[in-house]
């Protein structure tokens, strides 16, 4: 996915609907797009948010393990991603802030 996004922004947009999570980029400059639907455990209203592909990777790439806890609330507010399998020791919250989309 973030090969396809465009090199500037990195934007990838997260639309969230029931139990559904669409992961869409692309890069207009060179006719480029990916999208991808993944089974999630969601429920509320449909959400879209944007967010930094490379800075996504890069804070999934900290957590152990292959489940996270993402919590979103808005997309004006920070987002919290948190493993599902946490170590009883450890207490780890990452947050990351969402793009402003056009």
């Amino acid at each position: 996915m973030l090969i396809y996004a465009n090199k500037s922004f990195n934007l990838v947009t997260f639309n969230l609907a029931e139990d559904s999570l669409t992961l869409a980029t692309e890069d207009p400059e060179f006719a480029h797009d990916a999208t991808e639907q993944l089974p999630c455990k969601y429920s509320g209203e449909p959400l879209t948010m944007g967010f930094s592909a490379k800075f996504f990777v890069e804070l999934l790439g900290i957590l152990n393990g292959e489940e996270v806890n993402i919590e979103f609330s808005n997309p004006k507010t920070p987002v919290l991603i948190k493993p599902v399998n946490q170590d009883p020791n450890q207490d780890l919250l990452l947050l990351i802030m969402p793009l402003i989309m056009q």
